[in-house]
């Protein structure tokens, strides 16, 4: 029988020490298996998340994007839009109409129906309740020589005006309307600034354009003339002196 070789065991501080290591080294290696885990599955969250989106047939993430944009950018097209609007209605009541008599000519640049005579009112006169049409026009002597305008009477034509009620309230005055004829009324041009008639007398070139008409569209009460319309209505300007006359239709003022 051969003779057996007897390893003597370790001691137990030995041992301890090499078990203490490779628990140390097991740890290290399950924190770096976990850091690196972790780093590759942030990637890949944010890599499924982008790629999970589903997107339409034939388009891209980009494309997706810049319809995106061109959609937020939409609300400056509805601005606009909405400013054109208002162009469209500023250039609406902006209307104007012109006519030549006599080498003088009429613009007529606003008309306005209101429910009072304030406009009119001065001093101590008093404001009426009613229905008034004011016509305020630019006037311009391209004549050539000098032109009076008291020589030119002003009409106001509607199937609406029953001129031979003027006379009833008014009598001989003819300011805000005197009878002409059964539809017809004429007023006085007067002057925005006095609120007189403005009986200027226009060297040739020259241009007026803060003068004004005034009519009572229904002078027997303080209601409206319901029958009255600016479709129906027309300025007639008569030139007294030669007993020529031309006509604005008030139509194209109508709101």
């Amino acid at each position: 029988m051969k003779n057996m070789k007897t390893v003597a065991p370790e001691s137990p501080r030995v041992f301890g020490r090499k078990r203490t290591g490779a628990l140390a080294a097991g740890l290290i290696f399950v924190l770096t298996v976990l850091a690196v885990s972790s780093c590759g599955s942030g990637g890949k969250d944010s890599s499924d998340t982008a790629s999970s989106a589903k997107l339409p047939p034939g388009t891209t993430a980009e494309s997706v994007e810049r319809t995106s944009v061109s959609s937020s950018g939409g609300s400056s097209g509805n601005v606009s839009s909405s400013a054109d609007a208002k162009k469209s209605s500023a250039a609406s009541s902006s209307h104007q109409e012109g006519v030549t008599l006599e080498k003088v000519n009429f613009t007529l640049t606003k008309v306005t129906r209101t429910d009072s005579n304030s406009a009119v009112v001065s001093g101590n006169a008093r404001e009426l309740e009613g229905d008034f049409l004011q016509i305020e026009l630019t006037i311009n002597n391209a004549s050539g020589g000098l032109v009076k305008l008291n020589d030119f009477s002003f009409r106001l034509y509607s199937p609406a005006i029953d001129a031979s009620s003027y006379e009833e309230y008014y009598g001989g005055t003819t300011t805000y309307g005197g009878y002409v004829k059964k539809n017809t009324i004429s007023a006085a041009l007067l002057s925005e600034s006095s609120l007189q008639r403005a009986d200027y007398v226009l060297r040739d070139g020259e241009t007026v354009d803060e003068v004004f008409l005034f009519y009572d569209l229904n002078p027997l009460s303080i209601d409206t003339n319901d029958a009255f319309g600016l479709q129906g209505a027309e300025l007639i300007i008569y030139d007294t002196a030669t007993g020529k006359s031309v006509s604005v239709s008030l139509a194209g003022f109508a709101r």
